[in-house]
């Protein structure tokens, strides 16, 4: 849900970007919000939305090997 509400925030803000680029540059409002629809998923990509590790899990690591215990 956090995602979702990050995303809508991001594309309100592209909303209003477009009409900015559009007053400030005289280009069509099309032009200016494919401008900033671009921009607007190029930030939401660049995010880091990973969950935070917590320093209770454990990490299982494979490693090179023989498949038996060691004893």
């Amino acid at each position: 849900m956090r995602k979702f509400a990050l995303f809508v925030f991001i594309l309100s803000l592209a909303m209003l970007g477009a009409v900015l680029v559009s007053e400030m540059t005289g280009f069509a409002l099309r032009t200016s919000g494919i401008i900033s629809a671009v921009a607007a998923v190029l930030i939401y990509l660049m995010l880091d939305l990973r969950p935070k590790d917590s320093p209770d899990d454990t990490v299982i690591r494979l490693t090179r090997g023989n498949w038996y215990r060691k004893k």
